[in-house]
């Protein structure tokens, strides 16, 4: 199965390296264990999207839908910045909430319910000595989805251990998952950090894989 293109929202509030932007407020600290054998003893990541930047016409043309910062004072910043139509900006809010638990076998994801709003277009990014400035997004999936994964709208999963795929069929196929455990965390990990659109991930499934189930 080949790798998907999705959009990157999520980022955690606490300073992160190399993440200047977001929207999404970490619910509490996660508990559990990655090394857990089952996932409901994994490690509980828990986090709410707080929503998007989107124009305030109705008739603007240029629809952009960009990640609000989590700091107040960088937000109000954002705010000031009018739309590429020239139309003030409006943050939409969201609130769902979403978890995952990461475990030995992989990651347990579960979601609220649907969010408020489209996926994210543009960041709008500040840089010293420079205002915000507009920049174009560029979507991509952190990880390969395997076979079988189930997704529904409330819930996906990576399978127990005892259904994922032996190691020498893991080492045969391309694009598998690193084998180390710490490397494996950290992309489930961004899996957390990042809005999921399950409805492009199907349509690009079903052109990559006409014969795929639906």
């Amino acid at each position: 199965m080949a790798k998907r293109e999705i959009p990157m929202p999520f980022r955690h509030t606490r300073p992160h390296k190399n993440k200047s932007t977001g929207q999404s407020l970490d619910l509490r600290k996660p508990s559990g264990t990655s090394t857990a054998l089952t996932w409901r003893k994994g490690k509980e990541i828990r986090r709410r999207c707080v929503g998007v930047l989107e124009c305030s016409a109705r008739s603007c043309s240029f629809d952009l839908q960009c990640a609000p910062e989590l700091r107040r004072v960088d937000l109000h910043r954002q705010l000031k910045k009018s739309c590429l139509c020239g139309e003030p900006l409006r943050l939409r809010e969201c609130g769902v909430e979403y978890s995952l638990h990461i475990f030995r076998g992989g990651g347990h994801f579960l979601n609220s319910g649907l969010h408020t709003h489209p996926r994210y277009t543009h960041s709008l990014i500040h840089r010293p000595q420079q205002p915000f400035q507009f920049t174009e997004n560029t979507f991509r999936l952190p990880i390969l989805l395997n076979d079988p994964y189930n997704v529904s709208d409330d819930e996906s999963k990576v399978p127990e251990p005892d259904s994922l795929h032996n190691e020498h069929e893991l080492d045969e196929e391309s694009d598998q998952f690193n084998d180390t455990e710490g490397e494996q965390e950290q992309i489930l990990e961004d899996v957390a950090n990042h809005s999921l659109d399950w409805d492009t991930l199907d349509e690009q499934e079903m052109q990559n894989d006409p014969e795929a189930d639906g």
